[in-house]
């Protein structure tokens, strides 16, 4: 029992720390999304960059906590259906209240970053849709359409290569 306990102590403290990662990947996901709203490219640059050191954590975080809790299934003798509630049933009173309060602030985490993240992309791709829209009717030729024999446009298998030096 002592060492169902230790795995306990772990899986709580892995928690803790990914629901941290996970708070500070928001903050960095919200500057990123205002640097896109305000077109601040110089800033976007180095918050891209600590968006992947943190992502790269959160996926050793989330790696460490599907073992400890692997190991506490084990242990506890609770079959692949078994969810989180039911392994945490196996502990008492106050560290299951606050597993359950750390999984629960992750879940929240995982939503939050889900929604931002589809903000930036459905925001970026309206964005690019707009101005390919506004280019292909201000300079109908400007992304280098392929005709087919007949004058209609058709996509390209290929990219099409212009030769400079020509």
């Amino acid at each position: 029992m002592e060492e169902c306990i230790q795995q306990f102590q772990s899986l709580k403290a892995v928690l803790q720390q990914e629901v941290e990662a996970f708070r500070r990947f928001i903050d960095l996901e919200r500057s990123l999304q205002q640097g896109i709203i305000d077109r601040n490219w110089k800033g976007v640059t180095p918050i891209l960059k600590f968006l992947k050191a943190s992502a790269k954590e959160l996926v050793a975080l989330e790696e460490e906590r599907e073992a400890t809790y692997r190991r506490l299934k084990d242990l506890l003798g609770v079959g692949e259906e078994g969810t989180f509630y039911d392994v945490c049933f196996h502990v008492s009173g106050e560290l299951r209240e606050e597993l359950f309060r750390l999984h629960r602030e992750l879940k929240h985490a995982v939503v939050v970053v889900q929604g931002i993240s589809c903000g930036i992309d459905v925001y970026c791709g309206s964005t690019l849709s707009t101005m390919g829209k506004f280019m292909d009717s201000l300079v109908p030729g400007w992304k280098h359409k392929v005709y087919s024999p007949k004058g209609f446009p058709k996509a390209s298998t290929q990219p099409l290569l212009v030769n400079q030096a020509l």
